[in-house]
């Protein structure tokens, strides 16, 4: 490995290494080209003393008579400075201190003499100007020796800097990344260096540097910049700054006082001509001569007073009789509950059973997990009673022969109320309920519920319950049957109508399976219909409607294109009605009202309604048809299709209709509300199967 000897720039110290290093073991220095190389055959480099505590160096003693002039070194350069050379003194052989060697200079290779030993300044002793090095006083066997130094040109000095600038902190560097360190624009006062009484006398006054470890900007005073350097303060960008006094203007200030305290001023000011008008008072008298008398009097100039009493008496008839018969027109929305908030929610969930009539105009229905009874007044609609029901109940209230309410809640429990809003017995757990399906009450009050586990559950008419299944199967009925003549007619998940006997003990299937009774192509969840001649209607999800002798025989069968999720109904003449949804990918959903005739069983007539058709219709007493559709409107037709009136309600319609009173039509919607509306229909029609869950026979 090639071996170069390095010196140290600040003390001397030789190391003999590869590579320069970067720190002084001897004099402690640390940066960047603190080593310089040592050219072959160089003599040894004079040793220099530590840096004192203060941080500086001591400097050369003074010039002058009897004193040896000790030499000037150059400073260690700075990366990217031109290195200066200077002539060095040449003293005696014994001048030279045993064990030293005269130092290198960075380009040539002149003999430089070394300095004397030094201390800290004491009695006698001077600080070198701009070095901050102290001088000792000669000895008496040494002669002064003057030399003059080589002068730098002015472009050279200003990239000297001492060796000890190394050390100064980082506030003492020039901020723009200069090679030479700022100076303060106006340097501290010095003070005059200590004369000792006896010791020799330096050249000229030595002025004696600050004890400071390093130099530092000087704070800016007052009596140097003036009011410049004061920081101005906004008191109204100040949290919580109030003017003690905005009225009152400051002494101490020249200027004009705040706005605030001008703002003050004008306002009696403004005031005071409000008295001023108080002379033109005279117009005021006007006012009461313009007011009434003079509106009749232009209208009088218009039209002779005798012609036109009698005109505006009819018009004022005309409109009165015209606006009591837009109160009166059938379809005219004329309550909503609950009561629409708008941002507020009505409901928690979509109103989509059919209510059931208790009274004349009393009614009750479903909403979320209560259950509600109205009494629908001339005067307008009338909250009678609430029944917490606890769990949410997805399908409708069945309402008993002996008058009392069923409700199967979504919590499992099946509750039993009275027209009254009382319990009549205890809830009885019967399990979940199906979607499709709702309890069916025969005559005797026994309650039939479909099971969530597969077949049928019987609640007799106490409350009294068995766990064990009254009609055992695999299959669930997920629809709502129709008791016709003592015998239960539902529909089953496994595409099969099942005819069940209602006896004490435990049901039975009168349609044989193996005989393909009751069979279609596709699961069941519409209840079935029972037209005038016996024949069980039933909308399969294949897109066919049934028809089914009481036997369990296939009647008759009719393709209608779309799913048929409402369920069937018979007119008086025995055409059955039943809605049809089209929903296609991409395309907009359609729906149709479709009319079979009862007697050819084909299709009679269609009506294109403004959207998707799951609502059950209801048929009035005289023979018009109300049903709801997807795009929230209720139609009014009559028997041969011809439209009487469409309302939009603005909220899907796929609730069942129920007429509830003479000229009172309502329908749930899926905003969680209920609207009701004027009919032409005085009550449901008692002919054919006219409503959803009609009554048994």
């Amino acid at each position: 490995m090639n071996m170069k000897t390095f010196a140290c720039v600040n003390c001397g110290a030789e190391v003999r290494r590869p590579t320069p290093p970067l720190s002084c073991q001897s004099c402690g220095q640390q940066r960047i080209g603190l080593f310089r190389e040592k050219p072959a055959g160089a003599g040894p480099s004079a040793p220099t003393r530590p840096p004192q505590a203060g941080g500086l160096p001591p400097a050369p003693g003074p010039v002058g008579p009897g004193s040896a002039a000790p030499p000037i070194r150059s400073a260690p350069p700075i990366p990217g400075a031109i290195p200066t050379a200077v002539t060095p003194i040449r003293p005696a052989p014994s001048a030279i201190p045993a064990g030293s060697a005269p130092s290198t200079p960075p380009r040539a290779a002149p003999k430089v003499v070394p300095a004397a030993p030094m201390a800290h300044p004491g009695p006698g002793q001077s600080v070198s100007p701009g070095t901050g090095r102290t001088a000792s006083p000669p000895a008496a066997s040494q002669p002064p020796q003057l030399v003059s130094p080589t002068f730098v040109g002015p472009a050279q000095i200003e990239n000297v800097v001492p060796s000890d600038m190394a050390q100064l902190p980082p506030m003492a560097q020039q901020p723009d990344g200069g090679s030479s360190p700022s100076m303060p624009a106006q340097m501290p006062p010095r003070r005059p260096a200590a004369r000792a009484g006896s010791g020799p006398v330096s050249a000229g006054p030595s002025p004696v540097a600050p004890s400071v470890p390093a130099w530092s900007m000087p704070e800016p005073s007052d009596e140097e910049y003036g009011d410049e350097g004061e920081d101005i303060v906004d008191l109204e960008a100040v949290p919580g700054w109030v003017d003690a006094h905005p009225s009152e203007p400051p002494d101490t200030l020249d200027t004009e006082p705040p706005p605030a305290a001008v703002a003050v001023p004008p306002r009696p000011a403004r005031a005071a001509p409000k008295p001023a008008p108080v002379p033109p008072r005279v117009p005021t008298p006007v006012v009461p001569a313009t007011p009434a008398p003079a509106r009749p009097a232009v209208v009088a100039s218009k039209a002779v007073p005798e012609e036109a009493a009698p005109q505006a008496v009819e018009e004022n008839a005309e409109s009165a009789a015209k606006a009591a018969a837009d109160k009166k027109a059938p379809g005219k929305p004329l309550w909503v509950w609950p009561k629409q908030i708008p941002g507020q929610p009505y409901s928690t969930a979509p109103v989509r059973c059919c209510p059931v009539l208790f009274g004349k105009t009393q009614f009750a229905a479903c909403f979320g997990s209560k259950l509600v009874a109205f009494d629908w007044k001339n005067s307008g609609l009338e909250v009678l009673w609430q029944y917490d029901c606890v769990g949410h109940v997805p399908g409708s209230p069945v309402l008993g022969s002996d008058g009392l309410i069923r409700v199967h809640s979504g919590d499992g429990w099946l509750h039993c109320v009275d027209q009254g809003g009382a319990r009549e017995w205890d809830p009885v757990p019967v399990g979940e309920p199906l979607g499709w399906a709702a309890p069916v009450v025969d005559a005797d009050g026994n309650a039939y519920v479909s099971s969530y586990s597969g077949g049928l559950l019987k609640v007799t008419a106490r409350g009294n319950f068995r766990n064990t299944p009254f009609f055992r199967t695999r299959q669930k009925f997920d629809s709502t049957g129709v008791i016709y003549q003592g015998v239960l007619y539902i529909g089953s998940e496994d595409a099969y109508v099942y005819a069940i006997e209602l006896g004490d003990e435990a049901g039975r299937n009168l349609w044989d399976q193996l005989e393909n009774c009751g069979k279609t192509d596709w699961f069941i969840n519409s209840a079935p219909a029972i037209t005038p001649e016996g024949i069980i209607v039933v909308a399969g999800r294949d897109e066919n409607l049934y028809g089914f002798h009481r036997d369990g025989k296939l009647a008759w069968k009719i393709h209608i294109p779309g799913q048929m999720l409402s369920s069937p109904l018979v007119g008086g003449n025995g055409d059955i009605y039943i809605g049809n949804s089209v929903l296609r990918v991409n395309q907009k959903d359609r729906g149709k009202m479709v009319c079979v005739d009862g007697s050819s069983h084909r299709v009679r007539w269609e009506y294109d309604a403004k959207g998707a058709v799951e609502s059950i219709p209801v048929i009035g007493d005289d023979d018009v048809l109300y049903f709801g559709d997807n795009a929230g409107y209720i139609h009014a037709l009559r028997p041969d299709g011809e439209c009487l009136w469409s309302t939009n309600v603005r909220s899907t319609v796929r609730s069942a209709g129920m007429i509830v009173g003479p000229n009172r039509l309502v329908f749930g919607t899926d905003n969680g509300t209920m609207i009701g509306l004027l009919c032409s229909s005085g009550a449901v029609s008692r002919k054919g199967w006219a409503k959803y869950m009609a009554k048994n026979r």
